[in-house]
């Protein structure tokens, strides 16, 4: 019978082992609750750095081709998100990408790695260097690498091991704060896209209407001006018969563009329907809604419009009306309000301004 080989048997868990399994899990808990990719990445870098107690730790963005290098967040600085950083001097990082492994640099005056940048680091009071990889080559991001600096130190490989098991955790932490943005930023591009006309950039009829039930419930409420403009451009038919519909669309996505440079950020514009704009003005007495609707009529004709000879004058006609309890009780009356006035200022020449019994032109 063959002798027994003898068998390796792991070694006890020191209390060290213990201390740096406990840091580690609480690290991670701190991280799991993060949500935002910038903030997980900056909590990443300070609680190693207090953990550690290192000068300096931040986390390097590398693109796939290893044409940039970014510092995506650092200790030092919380707002420190997308700084970029000459790659010459920073030969460990290119190291570890080379490798995909650990990078520890104890004596970065004499080590051939950092000969070409040991002035800059001694400088600087570094003594030592780690770089540890948390994501290697992940699609949208590249690479990140954590990247930590002591003045007047050394990394023993307790601390090396450390940083792995943090980057190895956190870049599930990482990976999933990214997939939360991109989500976020999905749903965002979905709800712009449900309220927005695909032709001219403004505000769809549907978004236009829930807007409009808010803004005249805050106006019952408050007591404050609201203004409602319906506009329309007159003889639209004649210019998609003579110089085709392609034109007609091109009309009215300028007609889009002069409405909102001659509007406040705080105006709601939709095209409301064919040729058709509808402007709600928020906080703004007749005599202001007036002025608004003057410069419109200015601006809208001013110009010659892209793809029409230039002899062509565009111009619309204007239907204005103020929220009052007294006359327009609510959303719906307000509309017909507005409407009624426009159809009125189409009957008296169009290219003109009706606003109750006033005219102008």
């Amino acid at each position: 019978m063959s002798p027994e080989l003898p068998v390796d048997r792991p070694s006890a868990p020191t209390a060290a082992d213990a201390r740096d399994l406990g840091r580690i899990l609480d690290i991670l808990k701190t991280l799991s609750a993060r949500r935002d990719p910038a903030d997980v990445l900056f909590t990443f870098t300070t609680q190693i750095a207090e953990t550690l107690g290192l000068d300096r730790c931040s986390v390097v963005r590398v693109t796939k081709e290893g044409a940039q290098l970014r510092v995506v967040a650092s200790h030092e600085d919380p707002l420190v998100k997308d700084l970029e950083i000459e790659a010459a001097k920073y030969p460990e990082l290119r190291r570890a990408l080379e490798t995909g492994r650990s990078v520890i640099i104890n004596d970065v005056a004499h080590h051939p790695q950092t000969a070409a940048c040991a002035k800059d680091l001694a400088s600087a009071g570094i003594t030592a260097l780690i770089v540890v990889p948390v994501i290697l080559f992940e699609g949208r991001l590249g690479s990140l690498l954590l990247r930590a600096a002591r003045r007047g130190g050394s990394f023993s490989a307790r601390d090396a091991r450390f940083c792995e098991l943090i980057a190895e955790s956190a870049a599930n932490a990482v990976e999933r704060a990214y997939l939360m943005e991109d989500l976020k930023r999905a749903n965002a591009d979905l709800e712009h896209l449900a309220r927005t006309d695909e032709l001219t950039g403004l505000y769809n009829q549907r978004y236009f209407r829930q807007r409009l039930l808010e803004e005249t419930g805050r106006a019952a409420r408050y007591g404050s001006p609201l203004a409602c403009m319906f506009m329309d451009v007159d003889n639209f038919k004649s210019v998609n018969d003579r110089f085709g519909h392609l034109a007609g669309d091109g009309v009215l996505r300028e007609l889009g563009a002069r409405t909102l440079r001659s509007t406040r950020s705080s105006d709601i514009v939709a095209r409301y329907g064919g040729e058709e704009i509808a402007i709600l003005l928020p906080q703004t007495d007749y005599d202001g809604a007036v002025r608004q609707a003057l410069r419109l009529l200015s601006t809208i004709s001013g110009a010659p419009y892209p793809g029409l000879p230039g002899d062509i004058k565009i111009t619309v006609s204007l239907g204005l009306a103020m929220f009052d309890k007294s006359t327009a009780a609510d959303s719906e009356a307000l509309l017909a309000k507005a409407d009624a006035a426009l159809y009125e200022a189409k009957a008296r020449g169009k290219n003109r301004i009706v606003a109750g019994e006033k005219e102008y032109v």
